[in-house]
């Protein structure tokens, strides 16, 4: 009886994946139609979808700025990242302190896109809590679609160069 049982339920499983795969080649189909329909091609198509992905990327931005944690951007960056004039490795280090001190996003809309050199260039307005109000926030991305920039409140860091004797000069790097 158990066995019946268990072969019943992997029939109904197989077929729900069947059912499944059938829609999605049909929808493939559909949209492959629609595109030729709408005189779309293959570079528009492309297109959409770099503006999804790049949207997905400012989403998880504000979930990184929401939850305090620059996981989530860190496999959307690219190896030139930069953010208050640092670059990889202290960038990451630097951003996750940063994000922990900014209040949560509340609300946010797209001012402006631009392209220059191959660089997608994003600008939202950002309304976070707290004492920080409305702020445009920079997003520029590489031709592969990941981060490449990231202004959030439109300032800089420094690299503090010290002495051994702990005066301003040619000593050691502090971050």
């Amino acid at each position: 009886m158990l066995y019946k049982r268990k072969n019943k339920v992997h029939k109904e499983i197989t077929m729900k994946i069947c059912f499944i795969a059938i829609a999605m080649i049909c929808l493939g189909c559909m949209l492959f139609a629609q595109t030729e329909a709408n005189g779309l091609d293959h570079e528009s198509v492309t297109e959409i979808n770099n503006q999804e992905q790049n949207h997905e990327i400012v989403m998880l931005t504000i979930q990184t700025i929401n939850e305090k944690s620059g996981l989530f951007l860190n496999s959307h960056l690219s190896d030139d990242f930069s953010f208050l004039n640092f670059r990889k490795p202290m960038v990451t280090t630097v951003l996750n302190q940063y994000l922990a001190q900014l209040g949560e996003v509340t609300e946010f809309r797209k001012i402006s896109e631009s392209v220059d050199n191959g660089n997608l260039t994003l600008i939202y307005e950002f309304d976070f809590s707290g004492n920080l109000g409305t702020r445009n926030v920079t997003f520029v991305f590489d031709e592969n679609q990941l981060l490449k920039q990231l202004d959030l409140l439109q300032t800089e860091g420094q690299i503090i160069h010290t002495s051994p004797d702990g005066n301003p000069g040619n000593g050691h790097r502090h971050y």
